[in-house]
């Protein structure tokens, strides 16, 4: 079993839609080193999001605790744990709706709480805990796309089936879902702590947010009446 082998079948359908970016060199690149030695080890999908759980809120103690540097390397275990359980789950042939939840709650919980970490780590409590609310906010925002699309029968792979940038909000939702995805936030808080900027990072994300939330709302909205309305247009 090489690593090629691994990519192939554990992460095609992620590299291929949408195409490599940036996450792949921070995440992708490395999981599948993780997803080999868990094979080898015979570790379950589900376990692997367990892992996952344990490693992302032992990073969010450890920064609130004003551990900061040691929290972002549990985070980036956790994140990679985050692909590996798919990659597991992949590999294993395994659709499991148990993985999906822990994976969804693990972005809900985890991801959204990194600010509100670094809020009480910087004392600047109140940027961080709004940050995590808004994060809260775009979360659900992003998951409304996919209620609306399953309850009209709409051939949904991604978010940007429905976004496709017609107009400024969707050129906003796009710029700012990247801004705004695990991967970017991790390198960039990290940089950040080691200038010192931590107050900064907060007010950035406050502002980028509350920005990817309303045009979020507005892009998802149109787009998804326009399809409602034109349902056979491909």
């Amino acid at each position: 079993m090489s690593i090629r082998t691994l990519r192939a079948r554990c992460q095609a359908s992620k590299l291929k839609y949408p195409p490599r970016h940036v996450a792949y060199n921070i995440h992708r690149r490395w999981s599948i080193y993780v997803t080999w030695l868990f094979i080898r080890l015979g570790v379950a999908p589900t376990t692997a999001s367990v892992l996952m759980f344990i490693a992302g809120a032992v990073g969010i103690v450890a920064i609130t605790m004003s551990y900061a540097l040691p929290g972002v390397a549990f985070l980036y275990v956790a994140f990679l744990l985050d692909k590996s359980d798919g990659e597991l789950a992949r590999w294993y042939g395994i659709d499991s709706v148990k993985g999906v939840y822990l994976d969804e709650l693990f972005h809900l919980v985890i991801n959204s709480s990194v600010f509100a970490a670094f809020g009480v780590c910087s004392n600047e409590l109140v940027a961080g805990f709004i940050a995590s609310y808004l994060y809260l906010l775009v979360r659900g925002e992003y998951k409304i796309v996919y209620t609306v699309a399953s309850k009209h029968s709409m051939q949904v792979r991604s978010r940007s089936d429905l976004i496709r940038g017609r107009h400024i909000f969707g050129a906003l939702s796009g710029i700012g879902a990247l801004l705004a995805a695990e991967d970017v936030v991790l390198v960039i808080v990290a940089v950040m702590y080691l200038v010192g900027e931590i107050d900064m990072f907060l007010y950035f994300y406050c502002i980028l947010l509350f920005t990817l939330f309303i045009a979020g709302s507005i892009s998802s909205y149109s787009d998804v009446l326009y399809r409602r309305l034109r349902p056979n247009e491909e």
